[in-house]
C-alpha cells in the first residue's frame, strides 16, 4: 500500500490529539459542565461526571466557594496501541462560589448515571424578633 505525506500527517495529527484537545487546550485542565439551579432554601448544583467513579470525587466547601474535583482514569491497556482518542482523562476541578451564604455542613451530595447532584442549603435568614414591652 502506497502511504503519502498526508497520510503521516494525519497520523501525526491523531498522535497530538491523544495529549492535547482538538481546539489545542490541554485536556487534563477541562472543567466539567455544571448546572446550578436555586430556589428559596438551596441550591442545587447538577455536573456532568461520566466515567468517573464515586471515589474518585472530592467536594470541599471554604470561605462560601463549593470546590469540585474529579479524576476520570484511562480504561484502556497501557501496552495497547491507541487508534483514536476522544475521551478524556485527567483531573477535572471547578469552584462555585454562591451569593447567599450556604451551610457548609448540611451539604450532600449524589452520583447517579454519570451525573453529580450537589444539594448546598442556604444559612435561614435571620428573621426579626419582636420584643414586649413590659
Amino acid at each position: 500500500m502506497y502511504k503519502s505525506i498526508f497520510d503521516e500527517l494525519l497520523r501525526f495529527n491523531n498522535e497530538m490529539n491523544k495529549y492535547f484537545g482538538t481546539n489545542g487546550t490541554n485536556r487534563y485542565n477541562q472543567k466539567p459542565s455544571v448546572n446550578v439551579y436555586e430556589n428559596q432554601n438551596e441550591y442545587l448544583i447538577v455536573s456532568k461526571v461520566p466515567g468517573v467513579k464515586k471515589e474518585d470525587v472530592a467536594l470541599s466547601v471554604k470561605d462560601n466557594v463549593l470546590h469540585i474535583a474529579a479524576t476520570r482514569k484511562p480504561i484502556a491497556d497501557e501496552n495497547a496501541a491507541m487508534h483514536l482518542c476522544e475521551r478524556e482523562c485527567g483531573t477535572f476541578e471547578r469552584n462555585i462560589s454562591f451569593e447567599d451564604k450556604i451551610q457548609a455542613d448540611a451539604i450532600s451530595a449524589d452520583m447517579k448515571d454519570g451525573m453529580l447532584y450537589i444539594k448546598a442549603p442556604k444559612v435561614p435568614e435571620t428573621q426579626p424578633m419582636t420584643i414586649a414591652i413590659n
